[in-house]
């Protein structure tokens, strides 16, 4: 039998602008996320991106994608919260989509 969600993705690619939010979670490629995936995120049309860098214990906010790069990048410590674009109304707490601190 044919798993269906495998059928779908050999058929169906999404668009970039399809995904109002792509999260990563960086603890020792955090050059490559902020770099090369920043850029093809932003190629692809992705409206924000946002990087949970664990090593500084960060999010990396990106966002307005134009010409490849994203025109607005903010960065929030651990006692601040953000809502996505998509969702104002819902507040992310920084410090509880991190790992407990040491």
């Amino acid at each position: 039998m044919v798993n269906p969600r495998h059928k779908y993705r050999k058929t169906e690619i999404l668009a970039g602008n399809e995904f109002r939010l792509v999260v990563e979670v960086s603890d020792t490629t955090l050059w490559r996320d902020r770099g090369q995936k920043a850029r093809l995120y932003a190629a692809a049309g992705v409206a924000e991106y946002w990087i949970v860098n664990l090593s500084s214990r960060t999010l990396i906010v990106h966002r307005s994608p134009a010409q490849g790069e994203y025109r607005s990048v903010q960065t929030y410590d651990d006692t601040q919260s953000v809502a996505p674009e998509a969702a104002p109304e819902h507040p992310v707490k920084i410090a509880e989509i991190l790992p407990p601190a040491e």
